[in-house]
């Protein structure tokens, strides 16, 4: 009798055991379903991330280069980019100033293992990532310099604001419709008008430096020093690796000069500077002597991250000039506030993710 109740039990236990194992080993595949599944949306987060990073850099370029170099993260990353596109729509929410913006949405079918006998042998799963090129705080200002910035013209009018991160000197007939900020006081003739604030210890502001993306704009690139005489007619943005002579009429019809070393303009200039960088220099100065127009109906840029922008003669800007010092004198018409830094204006800037 007790051998035969012993009987019973063992195949009980066998019985029990077996739906416990059956259980434990649904849990252990559906964790391994689980595990699967996060893993792999990780992972194509990281994907959709770092391909919004590295199409960011072309912006505001939104065409196949800028679609393949986002596409080239995902495949990089071992995913399909057929699974998902580059779109360039705004984000009026996440980007109310209209940065120039790239979005990536991807979908892909993870198959499962124990849940596939559930009647789920497939799971979709979509990420998504948003990032923008938002414009430097320097490009904001009509006027700023890292070091000291000098107006010493006959008269300067300036349509905006002016920072430097030293002292700011303002002797002559001088009328700034903005604001006046300065890191180490400010210095100014009785026939200096300010309109808006003057501000003599503001904030320290970082020099934006943005060589490897300006030189990436560049249609046809020199090597070593060139010098340009008589008429330059400037078609599509030109980089040298080396200093730049003009001496004579420079024309401009769509692009800008852009120089490793100095820059050095002698006679009449005219440089359209549409929606970009019409004077670069990487590492050097840029000196404009005799009558010089930049910008048209847009926003140009005169930029020497690296050195001194020195202006003499008469001259209209329309757009910023942002140096590590500026000085100027003659007459001089910087107009930035009537024509700001768009964010096609600005053909670089930190890419950052927003969503």
């Amino acid at each position: 009798m007790i051998k035969h109740l012993w009987k019973k039990q063992e195949g009980a236990v066998v019985v029990i055991a077996g739906i416990l194992l059956t259980v434990l080993l649904g849990f252990v595949g559906l964790a391994l379903d689980i595990g699967n599944l996060v893993l792999t949306k990780t992972r194509m987060q990281n994907a959709v991330d770092a391909a919004v990073l590295a199409g960011g850099i072309l912006l505001p370029n939104t065409g196949q280069t800028t679609r393949d170099q986002a596409n080239s993260l995902i495949t990089a990353n071992n995913f399909n980019p057929v699974a998902g596109q580059p779109t360039f729509d705004i984000d009026s929410v996440l980007n109310p100033d209209s940065y120039p913006e790239i979005n990536y949405s991807m979908t892909n079918n993870v198959q499962t293992f124990f849940m596939g006998l559930l009647g789920y042998p497939n799971v979709p799963i979509t990420v998504s990532a948003k990032a923008i090129k938002n414009i430097p705080a320097a490009f904001n200002y009509t006027l700023f310099s890292k070091d000291s910035l000098s107006l010493n013209g006959i008269l300067t009018y300036v349509d905006g604001s002016i920072h430097t991160n030293d002292h700011l000197s303002l002797p002559g007939l001088s009328l700034v419709t903005g604001n006046a900020e300065a890191v180490n006081g400010i210095s100014k003739g009785f026939l200096t008008f300010i309109e808006g604030q003057t501000i003599p210890n503001a904030s320290t502001l970082p020099m934006p430096d943005y060589s490897s993306q300006v030189q990436a704009v560049a249609a046809t690139t020199y090597s070593g020093d060139q010098l340009f005489t008589g008429v330059t007619n400037v078609n599509g943005s030109m980089y040298i690796d080396g200093n730049v002579t003009c001496q004579g009429a420079t024309l401009d019809n769509s692009g800008g000069i852009l120089a490793s070393g100095n820059i050095s303009i002698d006679g009449a200039t005219y440089i359209s500077g549409s929606n970009q960088v019409c004077l670069y220099s990487a590492n050097g100065n840029i000196s404009i002597d005799g009558a010089g127009l930049f910008g048209t109906n847009s926003s140009s840029i005169i930029y020497a991250p690296n050195g001194t922008v020195t202006i003499t003669g008469v001259s209209l800007v329309r757009g910023r000039i942002i140096a590590k010092s500026i000085i100027t004198s003659g007459i001089n018409l910087f107009d930035g506030d009537n024509h700001p830094p768009t964010a096609s204006a600005v053909p670089f800037g930190d890419v950052k993710l927003i969503k």
